[in-house]
């Protein structure tokens, strides 16, 4: 047999001294580490297990080989390189578990750029012994050492930097993971904060893109942080309504408009100004905060849909941009357009209420009435504020509620076209007994008193079939409520109703 064939005793003897009981106790810990570490860590940071089990694999294929060449005096090379693995595999997965527990015991949540940084003065601590005891003297060490970091220093600048920025940034403390930031002059280059780690700061847009800005540029550019030195955040929103609008008429209806809109905080409270005087008319500045930074378009767009409606009801239009514009008559059929009046007197035929009404009150109700729109979400009356108008839904659905007894409002029913709500108001003067609010964007016709008093005095024969339908309307919701709303039947509720409302209008 050729003498440069190994025997197999020989390969053998090599397997278990290689092999030996250190080695096995460091691998039989590094498994036992494993899996407490897959019992301790959430289940997202679960893979962080993998390169435990990497590590692990690698040292038993390096101690494998280490035995196959050791007739080539390269074991110790190879034996060297997988202690190491098996130790940094060790650190790393008693690393993970140590600061899991310290996170979940005393709700700690360091930053990510601490870890590593920790991390790789444990891993410098374990390699200086392991090649020490290889046979490396402390001189050669030091030296070694010096040389390797000026290489590394040298080639490794940029990385560096990052580091060091990454540790200033910290210390610093200019934002936090979770804050909404700008970083740099564009504004729409704004994004949360989602880690910091060494090499850079990952943030994500609102279109869910996420970046990552390497730490030195993030430490020499401004940064805006939306989050501090409070959690709300100014938002604006300018308008421009005609100059024949009084400011103040414009700075109430907007302010009362947006309250309550979604995202808009009551305090700080929302402020108007007059802007400036423009080729369109008067420019007007809203300023209202918000804490739901993350969805601010959403809440300055509901703020600009109640500006809309607010001044659309009030009657104000924003005037458009000027132009100068050339336009040329074709011939086309023409086709009706129905007129104001016309749209308010079909609301009012559709109207259960207006049903045997004559129809000369119809027509003085279809001239005073006025067709208002509201978005929706929007609250059109309160429970117990006194209130003058009747309202008829043309479009849209809208939601009545009621709280009885300091109890939360609860909702009555829901109402629709040819539905009407705030009867007693106008009839009786009544406060309101529920709150009304628009479920959807929708057209109410509006009835005030005036206009219900120009009808009643050329039809005043017209308060007896409103009486009744109001008390069959009222027995209906008091049966659906299950608490009655009289003791007398429908014709003495009626009577009692007719007698009130010819007092309310003084009418016989």
């Amino acid at each position: 047999m050729d003498s440069n064939i190994i025997a197999a005793p020989d390969i053998a003897a090599a397997a278990s001294q290689i092999f030996s009981p250190t080695i096995l106790r460091e691998m039989g810990m590094l498994v036992f580490l494993i899996v407490a570490a897959l019992i301790v860590l959430p289940r997202p940071q679960r893979r962080l297990a993998v390169h435990p089990i990497v590590f692990l694999v690698l040292a038993a294929t390096l101690l494998g080989i280490s035995s196959l060449f050791s007739h080539l005096q390269m074991d110790g090379f190879f034996r060297l390189l997988a202690e190491f693995l098996l130790l940094t595999a060790v650190v790393r997965t008693c690393f993970l578990c140590v600061i899991t527990i310290l996170q979940r015991a005393m709700k700690w949540s360091p930053q990510r750029i601490y870890l590593d940084i920790c991390l790789v003065l444990i891993y410098g601590v374990v390699l200086v012994p392991l090649l020490s005891n290889a046979g490396l003297k402390s001189s050669d060490l030091i030296t070694g050492t010096s040389v390797l970091t000026l290489v590394l220093g040298l080639a490794l600048q940029g990385t560096l930097g990052n580091i060091f920025a990454g540790i200033a940034i910290n210390v610093h403390h200019p934002f936090a993971v979770g804050d909404w930031i700008q970083f740099n002059d564009r504004r729409d280059h704004i994004g949360k904060v989602k880690e910091i780690s060494w090499r850079g700061t990952t943030v994500v847009t609102l279109d869910s893109v996420e970046i990552v800005i390497p730490n030195t540029q993030l430490a020499e550019m401004p940064l805006a942080n939306f989050m501090r030195p409070q959690r709300h955040t100014r938002r604006s929103v300018h308008f421009v309504c005609p100059y024949s609008i009084p400011p103040g008429r414009v700075h109430s209806t907007v302010l009362n408009a947006i309250a309550g809109s979604r995202g808009v905080l009551a305090e700080p409270a929302p402020t108007i100004i007059t802007n400036a005087f423009t080729e369109r008319g008067v420019e007007y500045w809203l300023r209202f905060f918000t804490d739901q930074f993350e969805i601010r378009d959403s809440v300055d767009g509901g703020v600009r849909d109640r500006v809309w409606y607010a001044l659309q009801r009030e009657g104000i239009t924003m005037p458009p941009a000027v132009m100068n514009v050339q336009l040329q008559q074709l011939p086309t059929e023409e086709t009706p357009v129905p007129t104001r009046e016309e749209i308010h007197e079909r609301v009012l035929r559709g109207a259960s209420l207006s049903q045997g009404l004559p129809d000369k009150a119809l027509a003085i109700l279809a001239r005073e009435s006025k067709l208002r729109r509201y978005h929706a979400n929007e609250v059109i009356i309160r429970q117990y504020e006194p209130g003058r108008e009747l309202f008829i839904v043309h479009t849209g659905t809208v939601s009545v509620a009621s709280a009885r007894s300091g109890s939360a409002a609860v909702e009555i029913t829901r109402l629709g076209p040819g539905d009407y709500f705030g009867e007693m108001s106008l009839l009786l003067g009544e406060a309101r007994s529920g709150t009304v609010t628009a479920v959807t964007d929708c057209e109410l016709l509006v009835i005030d008193k005036p206009a219900l008093a120009a009808a009643l005095a050329q039809s005043p024969e017209m308060t007896d079939t409103l009486s009744r339908t109001v008390a069959a309307r009222q027995k209906e919701l008091g049966d659906r409520l299950d608490v009655g709303t009289a003791p007398e039947n429908l014709d003495e509720r009626a009577s009692s109703l007719l007698a009130k409302i010819q007092k309310y209008f003084g009418v016989s």
